[in-house]
């Protein structure tokens, strides 16, 4: 069952990509009225917020004041939600390539490190000294002068 586990992350990471980006589609992009499912429920989730916090005031200028924020705060909570959804979905698609089993390496928390830095890191290469040409390969070695040393021919390949 383990082995399938990571196949099933892969199965809900895609459509978690898919249904992040029909609702960035759909409230973005289509020119006509329409709204996701997605969208639909932050915006229902601000409103019960901001319906909660305009309930304490009696003032119609406070109330006003706390209304006028509705609207930036359901699309910078859209933004969040669709980012978090997307790199969730993208974490569980790349789930199945996180752990190497035939060295003992447990996927899953390689998979919270991905979800956490944004995926997988590549390897810097190797440093050359400065004037190395890459690809050559270093001059033999002087064994009469100890490696590094400016009379050593080979020190800039050290």
């Amino acid at each position: 069952m383990s082995a399938v586990l990571p196949w099933i992350g892969v199965a809900a990471g895609l459509a978690l990509i898919v249904l992040t980006l029909s609702s960035v589609l759909v409230t973005m992009v289509v020119p006509r009225p329409g709204v996701s499912l997605l969208t639909r429920a932050v915006a229902g989730a601000v409103r019960r917020t901001v319906v909660l916090l305009v309930d304490r005031f009696e003032d119609y200028t406070a109330r006003d004041r706390v209304w006028a924020f509705a609207a930036p705060v359901f699309l910078m909570t859209l933004l969040a939600v669709w980012i978090g959804l997307l790199m969730l979905g993208f974490g569980l698609v790349m789930w199945p390539g996180a752990g190497d089993r035939r060295r003992g390496v447990d996927p899953l928390p390689r998979l919270a490190g991905q979800l956490r830095g944004g995926g997988v890191r590549a390897r810097r290469p190797p440093r050359r000294p400065a004037g190395a040409v890459v690809g050559a390969t270093p001059p033999p070695r002087d064994h009469r002068h100890p490696p590094g040393t400016a009379a050593s021919p080979g020190a800039r390949w050290a």
